[in-house]
């Protein structure tokens, strides 16, 4: 059996002070310089005349500027993103709980675990592969929507491709640029995902008293509902998508004519862009990463001020044999159901 024990208010977060963030800062700096060297090669065959985005429309039809500035909006983006993590990432927090709350029509009660005692922050890079995974799943819709195409991005300037070109390059250049896009924007779902967890925001399905029910205990944490949403949801599409790209550049390769003389830049591109495509998503990511563990620990007390206000009571969960449930019902600490 399965319940929860009220424990005494201490500095519960002190534990926090001492751990390293979550991922290391080396590998922060690794998809970032990735990321600026698909930007210089892009950017130079852009302007050598190996691909069409010279013009002043650039790729991106919805936001001003060339090429050049295309792969910094996603970086501008992220940034701003990033201030505001930093600044009230808190409040984005109780927004999430909030429409949990009222999502699933108010059936749970819900508490704040004791996290000190049996976990400690391990590396997790899952914290940018999820959200990367996301963005990839996301792009691969919206790019396989013809009238969203058009409205993203400067089609036209594919039609200066060679003949024999013109698929490979304007099947990945939209998901990849969209892609991008898309992540520096996902992480506004996964920071207060993020916040819930560490700060142990739990939620227990409420038991109706009626004789003779048997309900099932439910327990878990409310960051990781959400976490088991967008992770299904983005392992889906992430494996359509790779399998759809697979087969339209196999089918466009197929389909070359004998004839035709392209540059290998027509090959790699689509290639590539498949294989380096999450890592590079992850990149702007890592801006509102280090905005929030950079806030973290005032976020948290923030965060806790702001659960104590809701009644929300800090908890330790245990199992214990059900033949200690009558010793436990005796005793005023527990809690149980």
């Amino acid at each position: 059996m399965s319940n929860t024990e009220q424990v005494e208010d201490s500095d519960y977060l002190s534990w926090y002070r001492e751990m390293p963030p979550s991922i290391p800062l080396i590998v922060l700096i690794f998809l970032n310089i990735l990321a600026i060297i698909v930007a210089i090669v892009s950017i130079a065959m852009s302007y050598i005349g190996q691909f069409p985005f010279t013009s002043h429309l650039g790729v991106y039809r919805i936001l001003p500027g060339d090429v050049l500035v295309d792969f910094l909006w996603p970086y501008i983006i992220s940034g701003l993103i990033a201030i505001l993590v930093y600044k009230r990432g808190d409040l984005i927090g109780l927004l999430l709980l909030n429409i949990h709350r009222k999502g699933t029509d108010e059936r749970f009660k819900y508490h704040v675990q004791d996290l000190a005692p049996i976990v400690s922050r391990q590396t997790r890079v899952t914290r940018l592969i999820m959200p990367a995974f996301l963005a990839m799943g996301l792009s691969w819709t919206v790019s396989n929507t013809e009238g969203l195409v058009n409205f993203f991005f400067v089609v036209e300037s594919f039609e200066t491709l060679p003949e024999a070109a013109g698929p490979g390059i304007a099947v990945t250049i939209p998901f990849f640029f969209l892609m991008l896009f898309i992540a520096s924007l996902v992480s506004l779902v996964y920071v207060p995902i993020w916040l819930l967890r560490d700060s142990g925001v739990i939620c227990e399905e409420k038991i109706d008293d009626e004789e003779g029910e048997r309900t099932t205990v439910d327990i878990e944490g409310v960051g990781n509902v959400y976490l088991a949403f967008f992770k299904g949801f983005a392992g889906i599409a992430t494996m359509l998508a790779y399998v759809q790209i697979a087969y339209n550049i196999y089918g466009w390769i197929q389909n070359l004519p004998v004839t035709a003389e392209l540059s290998i830049w027509y090959f790699i591109l689509p290639i590539g862009v498949v294989i380096i495509a999450p890592l590079v998503a992850m990149a702007p990511i890592t801006l509102p990463y280090i905005a929030y563990e950079l806030s973290l620990m005032r976020h948290l007390k923030s965060f806790e001020k702001a659960l104590q206000d809701m009644k929300l009571k800090r908890v330790v969960v245990r199992t214990i044999p059900a033949e200690e449930v009558e010793d436990i019902k005796s005793t005023n600490a527990w809690e149980v159901e």
